[in-house]
This record gives structure tokens, sequence and C-alpha cells, in this order.
């Protein structure tokens, strides 16, 4: 009788799964193919974001665990913490090589596209099946490698960089934990050097010709983006970290973490209580109603920060495209259309994109662990599996997402809404399709972990099956949904380009002369 209501139980779980997945699956065709635009790029872009940031996680943690398992045998946590931090630079660099190496790449010729969009088209005489296929210049084609690879590679290193500095901030808390807060302004210092540094690189290499090539334009372009995006990951991470401590006393696992542990008691100095391991997601450790709340609330109010840095870096953009403009009035276009020259973007505006995007992420991360802890005592209530409760919260916060996503748009097309809204609209919705692909690398992060548990040799068997889901699903990545993303963005940075102008070409005009 117990074995009958083990086998109910599983193929119940099979079957709701099963009817989930499809239905989900089959429900990306109403939203990649909607009817207005601006859903369509949402749509795309949120799958592009989960894919890559799955394959990163995948690539990370099966590549980490391995070197854990060859290396940190004996060692001290200070040397695995050295370790984790020259793991992650070298990741960093990686990536910015790898973003140069793909920009200045020679691709097949045009006419190479051609023959082969012709051979497609005479093939069977099937039209739609050629445009289907990939077919873009040699300039198009550069931009999307680099914006699929270093995307692959700017999320490796964003989880390097959180491993290892999760790393240094668990130790720190176990110290005292004012210290643990402190490591957020420490890792934005390095961050902010290491962005430094490659933008010095970029600029001496770029203005040593005097001129802003294509490739040159496209490496600054990416290199900039996922710079920004690592240290924004990393920050979300640790400022989500600090937030859980102080709410729950507890430290949530770090990415390769499977098992709670306990972090050294400093009752002596710190009042008699033990600092348990939280996983965020699981490992027999349940929240209080109040602790989700309070760690709900907390990623609304940095929602509200989205929106407060928005405005911030809109007026630092207002402000110096009007002194372009003036300086353009006063010494004359003709200057200005001799050379293509390198413009990077000031400090100030790194830092204040940096900020609404470690904003954007702490959000979606608080988010995160305020669902996996609900759904903690759920699963348990319920007694079903990790996997399958993870599922599940994936398919709710999805669907959940998208109509808040659905309705932001609605307000942000709605000529009621002021300019200023509608940006801070568009950003938030963007931190919800973050939010969605987060919960979904969890779900397929936690399927390929189970799956490798059962081997003796888990941490080789992970890395090769993360090889193998890698080399099966980010070439159609690249091949197919990035393509598709650009052409969107393309075509909404053209519309939001000319509304921008109009706004601020009427800010000039209010102006005293």
């Amino acid at each position: 009788a117990h074995m009958s209501h083990i086998d109910d139980v599983v193929s119940v779980v099979v079957s709701i799964m099963l009817v989930g997945a499809i239905t989900f699956q089959l429900s990306l065709f109403y939203l990649v193919n909607h009817k207005d635009e601006d859903i369509k790029r949402y749509a795309w872009e949120t799958i592009g974001m989960t894919i890559s940031t799955f394959c990163a996680v995948l690539v990370f943690t099966g590549i980490n665990e391995v070197l854990e398992h060859i290396l940190f045998d004996g060692l001290s946590e200070t040397s695995k913490i050295c370790i984790g931090l020259a793991h992650a630079l070298a990741w960093f660099a990686l990536m910015q090589l790898l973003i140069l190496q793909v920009a200045q790449m020679k691709h097949e010729s045009d006419e190479h596209q051609e023959q082969r969009y012709d051979n497609l088209t005479s093939h069977g005489g099937n039209a739609a099946a050629a445009n289907t296929a990939p077919h873009h210049s040699n300039e198009s084609l550069m931009c999307i490698q680099c914006k699929a690879f270093g995307g692959l590679f700017a999320h490796v290193s964003g989880f390097a960089s959180i491993h290892a500095w999760a790393h240094l901030q668990h130790e720190a808390i176990a110290v005292h934990p004012v210290l643990g807060f402190l490591v957020v302004p420490v890792a934005g210092a390095v961050f902010a050097v290491l962005i430094e540094v490659g933008g010095r690189v970029r600029k001496r290499k770029i203005e040593h010709d005097g001129e802003l090539t294509a490739d040159e334009e496209v490496w600054a372009e990416v290199a900039e983006e996922n710079e920004n995006d690592v240290a924004a990951l990393c920050l979300a991470y640790l400022i989500t970290g600090a937030v859980t401590f102080t709410v729950t006393q507890q430290l949530h696992a770090r990415l390769t973490e499977r098992e709670p542990a306990r972090v050294k008691d400093h009752g002596a100095h710190h009042g008699e209580h033990h600092r348990r391991l939280s996983h965020g997601h699981g490992g027999g450790i349940h929240h209080t109603p109040m602790e989700i709340g309070a760690v709900f609330v907390v990623g609304l109010i940095f929602a509200v920060l989205v929106a407060v840095f928005v405005h911030i870096g809109w007026n630092i953009h207002v402000k110096k495209v009007m002194t372009e403009r003036r300086q353009e009035s006063q010494l004359g276009r003709k200057h200005s259309a001799d050379v293509h020259l390198y413009n990077p973007p000031s400090a100030s505006e790194r830092m204040i994109t940096v900020c609404q995007l470690s904003c954007s992420f702490t959000f979606a991360w608080c988010v995160l662990f305020a669902c996996h802890w609900f759904v903690d005592v759920k699963r348990e209530y319920f007694q079903i599996t990790d996997i399958f409760a993870r599922v599940i919260m994936a398919l709710a916060v999805s669907g959940a997402a998208f109509v808040v996503i659905y309705i932001m748009d609605k307000l942000s097309d709605s000529e009621r809404t002021a300019a200023q809204v509608d940006r801070t609209l568009r950003t938030l919705i963007t931190a919800f399709g973050v939010l969605v692909g987060f919960t979904w690398e969890h779900a397929f992060a936690s399927a390929v972990s189970d799956i490798a548990a059962h081997s003796h040799y888990h941490e080789f068997v992970k890395l090769l099956c993360s090889c193998v889901l890698v080399a099966g699903v980010f070439p159609a990545h690249s091949r197919y949904v990035v393509p598709r993303i650009l052409e969107l963005q393309e075509e909404n940075t053209k519309r939001v380009a000319k509304e921008e102008s109009r706004e601020i070409s009427e800010s000039m005009r209010q102006l005293p002369s």
C-alpha cells in the first residue's frame, strides 16, 4: 500500500509537470508573436536572459566544483577566498579578451551570405524556410557574436564574482555582522577600478588610429554593457545577502553549496546565537511569514530605487546632450562630421547605470528568495520534491511577471503618462524579466545537480552534463534568439531616440537664451 501511494504521487507529479511544461512552452508562441512590438521584445529578451544565465551557471558551477574538488582539500578559508577571487578575475579578463577577439574576427563575406540565402530559397522553392535562416551582413554577424558570447562570459564572470565575494561576506559576518555589510562597498570599489582600467585600455586602443571603426564601436559598446552587468550581478547578490541576514540572522548558500551548514559561532563577542546557513531555496530551514514578507518588501523598495536612478541618469544624459549640442552649434558641424570619434560614457554615467542595474537585480534576488522560502513551507506541507516545487514556482512567477509586464507596457504606451514615468516603467519591466530568468535558471541548475548527485564522481558528471547541455543550447541561442533580440531592440532604440531627442529639444527651447 505504501509503494502504491508513492507511485500515485510520482504519477501526479510527472503529469502536472508534463502538462505545465507543454502549456508554458506553447504559450510562449503567443508572446513572441504578439501584435505589440514591446511585448514581443520583452518576451524575446526574457528568453535570451534565461538561456544565457542558465548556460553561464552550468559552465561556472561545473568548472568550479571540479577545481574545488582538486585544489581545496586542506586549504584554509583565506586561501579558498583568494583562489575564488583570482578565478573571478580570470573570467573577467577572459570576457574582455573574447569580446575584443570576436569584434576583430573576419566573418564570411556578404556575397557568400547572399549565395547561402539564394541556395536556401531555391531549395524546394521554400522561401519561408529561407526567411527563418540566419542572414546577416558582416557587421551584424560581428555584433551578434559579440552580444551572444560576450553575454555568456559576462554572466559566467558575474557568477564567479558572486561565489568569491559571497564567500568573503560569509566569513566576514562570522567575525562581525557589520563586516559583512562592508564587503559591498569594497566589492564596488574593486569593480570601479576594473571598469576604469577597462575603459582606459579601450580608449587608448581606439584613439591610437584617431578614428572609431565599426568593430571598435561594437567592442566598446558590448564591453561597457557586460562590465556593468558583472558588477551589478555581484553587488546585488551581496546586498541581498546582507538583507536576508539582517532579516533572518541566517546566511543563504553560495552558488555551488547544496547542503545547509553552520557558520562559526562567535557568541562570546556578538551574543550567544548561531548563524545558520540558509539556501534561500531549501535545506530544512523554514522562514516565518514575517521574514518572507520583509524580504519581499525590501525587494519592492529597491524597485522604487530603480525609478530614482532612472531619473538621475536621465538628468545627467540631458545635460550631456545639451552641452554637446551647444558645442556643435558654436564650432559648426564640419569638424564633428570629419571623423567619427570615440565618446565613452562619463564616470558618473557608468556609476548611475551600475546602481540602476544593481537595484534591478537586487529586486529580482529578493523576490526570488522570498518566493523560494514561501514555496519551501508549502513543499513540506504538500510533501512534494524540491525540483517539482521549483518548476511550479518558475511557472507561477513567469505567469505573474508577464501579467505585470503587460500592464506596465500598456501604461507606458498611454499618452496620459509622462515621459519620465514611461522610462521608469520600461526599466522595471526589464527587472521583472530578470526575475523570470533567475527562477528558471535555479530550476534548471537544480535539475542538473540532482542528476549528477547520484554518481560517485558527481563533480565530473555535472561538468560533463553542463558541457553537453551548453553545446546543445547555446548555438541555437546565438543563431536564432540573439539576432531576433537585436532586431527588435534596434527598432525600439530608433523610436525611443526620436522621442528623447524631441523631449531634449523642447527642454532646450524652454531654457532662457
